[in-house]
């Protein structure tokens, strides 16, 4: 099927998990082709009726949008919402107006989202529209020496300033979904937090301000590594911070912490640096042939039975009725905040595949909707490496 050529001069820009205006190349790509510029959000369809997604998630998701059309409300814009397959979506509106040019970022190795933008460049490929496809992080290389030079060499680099105006046509956008629209169950969660760049900023400050002094202390109890914990993750996720801004804002502060001669806050921002690059070096990985293939978990070599949620060994894991206090007090933590540090987490999915007997797949289901950051390239990449579903010793 073959497409006629765009007429107009309208630049979309396509966000995913790059939900704000600040140190955004591929809007001031976009910005900078001199046209009018939609800013569209597509709600996928396919990824909402996952196992592993929640009400949660799509809440946070939606005050994070919400924020991000506030900031293009302040500079002549506005939020177009569609929903439904990327690449139709996008035939539906270069029908209708006419599409000059496709800018985006790339998508990380995670597979269900390479698939979905293999599926649009296909599609413009056809339509004859130029992409515009912005790397945000260069893949890493191999060596740490190497991989931690090039992170640093790109985190290094100026931000990019949000622009001022935004030149956007009058187009209908589709109303504001709510979670049962996409089949998701209400999902109370008292302690979540609240998406948005407003919110993850003021998280950041909070951070750097002292609340992340004692995160380096050894022997800290469990409440005690929360409370001290930056909560950036969902922020980070779904892109309402750049890596970029969070790393340098971290660094001004360690450089102001040892003038000041506090190296204890200063040894709790190098562990969150660190952080920082095994995320990044975690997205940008080429995946093994067999993490393509199951986009997931690898297959139980172990051969695990599955079993379903009224399975009472997984009811009882899940509700945090196990008799251990430290397992069932971390999973009344997840429930009710929608957030548990990566060793606890890593914990609970152990015992469940390890002293439970449990295929893994129910329970880490389970642990990725109770947790607001779940992304999938992120979330199964930690879980790969769990004691009883990674492969090797």
């Amino acid at each position: 099927m073959f497409y006629i050529c765009s007429m107009n001069d309208l630049h979309v820009i396509w966000f995913r998990r790059d939900l704000r205006v600040h140190d955004h190349a591929a809007l001031v790509a976009a910005c900078a082709s001199g046209g009018q510029v939609l800013p569209l959000y597509i709600f996928d369809t396919r990824h909402w009726h996952r196992p592993d997604t929640s009400g949660r998630q799509f809440d946070f998701l939606l005050e994070s949008l919400a924020d991000l059309d506030g900031a293009l409300r302040k500079r002549g814009s506005k939020l177009c919402l569609r929903s439904g397959n990327a690449a139709e979506v996008l035939s539906q509106i270069h029908t209708q107006y006419g599409i000059a040019s496709l800018h985006f970022h790339a998508a990380s190795h995670d597979p269900e989202e390479t698939e979905r933008v293999q599926h649009v460049r296909s599609w413009a490929m056809k339509a004859g529209i130029p992409l515009r496809e912005q790397a945000v992080r260069r893949a890493m290389p191999l060596t740490p020496g190497e991989s931690e030079t090039a992170f640093r060499h790109y985190m290094r680099q100026p931000r990019l300033n949000a622009p001022e105006n935004l030149d956007t046509p009058d187009m209908v956008s589709e109303d504001w979904p709510v979670a049962s629209d996409y089949g998701l169950d209400d999902d109370a969660c008292a302690g979540r937090q609240t998406g948005g760049r407003t919110n993850g900023v003021l998280q950041l400050r909070q951070y750097l301000a002292g609340r992340g002094r004692p995160a380096s202390k050894r022997n800290l109890s469990v409440t005690d590594r929360e409370s001290s914990a930056s909560g950036l993750s969902p922020y980070l996720n779904w892109g309402t911070l750049s890596d970029r801004e969070v790393w340098q804002a971290a660094m001004r502060a360690k450089g102001a912490l040892l003038s000041d001669g506090d190296e204890t806050f200063a040894a709790s921002l190098d562990a969150f640096v660190e952080n920082l690059e095994q995320r990044s070096r975690l997205l940008t990985a080429k995946p093994r042939h067999e993490q393509v293939e199951n986009a997931g978990l690898p297959n139980d070599i172990f051969k695990r039975e599955m079993v379903g949620a009224a399975d009472p060994l997984l009811a009882a894991w899940a509700s945090g009725r196990t008799g251990f206090p430290l397992l069932d007090a971390s999973m009344r933590c997840l429930q009710a905040t929608g957030r548990l540090e990566s060793g606890l987490r890593s914990l609970l999915l152990s015992f469940a595949t390890c002293h439970l007997w449990l295929d893994p797949t129910a329970p880490a289901q389970h642990l990725a909707r109770l947790s607001t950051d779940f992304d999938g390239a992120l979330f199964y990449g930690n879980a790969r490496k769990v004691v009883g579903i990674s492969s090797h010793p």
